[in-house]
């Protein structure tokens, strides 16, 4: 498994609106304290791990303006053709990133 660290939550925003198939941003807080947000992808012979530290995110939704290129954070998805909605999963226990990061 490869992980790729990405520079901010807004390219990792970028990278999930862009998948065809949909996609969620799943998060935890590790052992340090830092709350990680992350997405699985990757081809038929290799799992990718796309990840970025970034602040606390306290809200369910980030909902992608397309039209502004503009995130918006909420709790409901914003149900508008203009807006690329994804969930935010919170992870409660997983051993993958002890091993990983």
């Amino acid at each position: 498994m490869k992980r790729i660290e990405l520079k901010s939550i807004e390219d990792l925003v970028l990278l999930a609106s862009s998948s065809p198939f949909g996609s969620v941003i799943q998060h935890f807080r590790n052992e340090k304290g830092e709350d990680i947000y992350f997405m699985f992808g990757g081809t038929r012979s290799e799992t990718y791990i796309f990840y970025v530290r970034s602040e606390k995110i306290d809200h369910k939704f980030i909902n992608l303006d397309t039209t502004q290129n503009k995130i918006v954070y909420s709790n409901k998805p914003i149900i508008d053709p203009k807006f690329k909605v994804t969930p935010v999963i919170e992870v409660k226990k997983q051993d993958l990133f002890k091993t990983l990061l």
